[in-house]
């Protein structure tokens, strides 16, 4: 699905990605589920790079590979939305920007356990 949103390739030159952990929360999977727990919990990151307008993005990440009790996946549930990316320099060092799809994660859901595809 990445591949068909985003038609042009970025250089690792113009990528810069720094994550800041926002929960005061261990990132570490639950043994047991809690009281009020999501079966797939995940942990809010804030996402910089210094190369895309907006710099800054919310993203959530899984905190556990597998469902708690459940014989399933955790898998992060994505979402695009269009920004300006760093392309290019010019010759007088002045950056090039062009839109792009970018992709956030802003939870995290439990998927049969199978091989994820393009679609997932």
């Amino acid at each position: 699905m990445e591949n068909l949103r985003n038609n042009k390739n970025i250089s690792e030159e113009y990528s810069d990605r720094l994550y800041i952990n926002l929960d005061q929360e261990s990132t570490e999977c639950p043994r047991t589920l809690e009281n009020g727990m999501d079966l797939c919990p995940g942990y809010k990151v804030m996402e910089y790079d210094r190369f895309r307008k907006p710099y800054v993005m919310l993203q959530v990440h899984c905190k556990c590979t597998n469902c708690i009790g459940l014989n399933k996946r955790c898998q992060p549930l994505y979402y695009y939305t269009r920004v300006l990316r760093v392309t290019g320099c010019n010759e007088r060092g002045v950056y090039n920007y062009d839109y792009y799809w970018e992709r956030v994660s802003n939870g995290c859901v439990c998927r049969e356990s199978k091989p994820p595809t393009l679609d997932d």
